[in-house]
This record gives structure tokens, C-alpha cells and sequence, in this order.
């Protein structure tokens, strides 16, 4: 499932599970013949119209909507507790809409601080130099015995589309270079001969006391960057050594795109 209708999907069910659990407690108050809050009224009212205006998002942005529908029916427990966290959220306001959102908060914070630890802030462009024996890109240097019939390997990871949090949807960077006839058939490119470059992502440093919390947050990194690819991008040929390039990239929702160009 793609990360925009997950995200629509989500809001649809958060909505009527709201809905569900003010009309409950409206209700419950009618048949015990007891007051109940008239804000639920238009509370009602606003989540209704805030999952009418998702739904009709959804026709505009979700381009094979009834392949995402299918998506749906496969991932109902994923849906059904958020609709169960709006339903609560209605019911027990006072409780689970503060707890709701210091797990929201937290988890999102923590997942951000792994992923920035582990990429660093994620650029726009990076310098790439063509030299005889080695490819240089941003701070990284990789050894050949020539640039020809070479391209540069950009690693990319796609977060889980039922991760709903305000962060990038794809991470990346350049690892290495690997000859143009590298077929990537899903196997670690790293032990791929004719590879040249890092071994696998800069591991995290810590003394022994902060040992266990670090394997737990490399776990969960594990489990959250577990959607990679590489994007393999041809070095040119017959250019004068050295030459020096921009790659630049892309980004668009869960789509990387990259290019080279050469600096004049």
C-alpha cells in the first residue's frame, strides 16, 4: 500500500471512530435519560466532513484506487485499531487523546533522531569527481582501477507505509561504485565483486552502558529500513581526468529520482 492512501485510510478510520464513540456516549446518555456534552454535536459534524473531504482526496491523489482498496481489505487489524484509538479517543477524551499524542510525539522524535543519526541531514546535490583511480562523492572516496564502464550506487530505503509520521519517505546516500553490468537481482550489493565503497551504514558509537538501548533502536531501524534499493547511476565516458560533476535528486512522496550533470 502506498503511503498516501495508508495516510488517507488512516484519517477515514481515526474520523469515524470518533463519530462512532461520540454517537455512542450520546446514546448511552439518552437511554440513561443524562446530559451529555453539546460540543459532541459538532464534534459529530466536523469528523464527518474531515472524512468526506478524505475520501474525496482520495479519488485526486490515489491513482489505483482499487488496487489500494484490496491493500485495505489485507491490513483491516491495522485499520481497525485506529479506528478503536478514535473510538476511545471520543469516549475517554480526558485520557486517551493526551496519551494518544505523547506516544504519537515520542515515537515519532525517536524515529527521527535513529534516521538523522544514521544519514544525516539528506542533500539536495552531491560533488562527484572523476579521477584515474578513484571516484570521490561529497566526503566519500572509492578506489578503482579506472571510472570507465562504472556507475555510481545510490542506496535508497523507503519507510513502511503504515509509518504515519511527519518525516521524509525515502533516505538515502552514495555507498560506492559498481560495474555497468551489475544486475541488481535483490542480493546486498556490497558483496557484489567489483564493488567499491562503504561496507554497510556508519554503525552507532556508544560506551557499554548505552549498549542495550542501542541494539534495541538498531532493531527497530532494521524493522523500519527494511524497503531498500539502489539506484545506479552511469559515470560518463572519454571526459577528461579530472573531471568534477553535480548528481543531484529528487525527491517526490515515496519516489527518488537522481541525476548527473556536469559542472561548467
Amino acid at each position: 500500500m502506498s503511503f498516501y492512501a495508508c495516510l488517507i485510510f488512516a484519517v477515514i478510520s481515526l474520523c469515524l471512530g470518533g463519530t462512532a464513540g461520540c454517537l455512542l456516549c450520546m446514546a448511552g446518555a439518552r437511554l440513561c435519560k443524562k446530559a451529555f456534552l453539546k460540543a459532541r454535536i459538532s464534534a459529530v459534524c466536523l469528523l464527518l466532513t474531515a472524512a468526506v473531504i478524505a475520501g474525496a482526496a482520495g479519488f485526486v491523489f490515489i491513482k489505483d484506487l482499487t488496487l489500494q482498496l484490496e491493500y485495505l481489505c489485507s491490513d483491516l487489524p491495522f485499520f481497525a485499531a485506529i479506528f478503536a484509538a478514535g473510538l476511545l479517543s471520543a469516549v475517554f477524551w480526558k485520557v486517551f487523546i493526551p496519551l494518544f499524542l505523547v506516544i504519537y510525539i515520542v515515537l515519532a522524535s525517536f524515529t527521527g533522531v535513529s534516521l538523522y543519526s544514521k544519514f544525516g541531514v539528506l542533500p539536495d546535490s552531491v560533488s562527484v569527481t572523476l579521477n584515474k583511480n578513484f571516484v570521490e562523492a561529497g566526503n566519500a572516496v572509492f578506489f578503482v582501477d579506472s571510472p570507465a564502464e562504472k556507475s555510481l550506487v545510490v542506496e535508497v530505503y523507503t519507510l513502511p507505509s503504515k509509518l504515519l509520521l511527519p518525516l521524509p519517505r525515502v533516505w538515502y546516500g552514495v555507498i560506492g561504485t559498481v560495474g555497468c553490468g551489475y544486475i541488481d537481482d535483490g542480493s546486498n550489493i556490497r558483496l557484489a565483486s567489483g564493488f567499491s565503497g562503504e561496507e554497510a551504514l556508519p554503525a552507532f558509537e556508544s560506551p557499554e552502558k548505552e549498549a542495550a538501548l542501542k541494539k534495541q533502536q538498531e532493531k527497530y531501524l532494521e524493522h523500519v529500513l527494511k524497503n531498500r534499493q539502489n539506484l545506479l547511476i552511469p559515470l560518463p565516458e572519454g571526459e577528461l581526468l579530472p573531471s568534477v560533476f553535480t548528481l543531484k535528486f529528487r525527491r517526490k512522496g515515496e519516489k527518488l529520482s537522481c541525476r548527473l550533470v556536469k559542472n561548467l
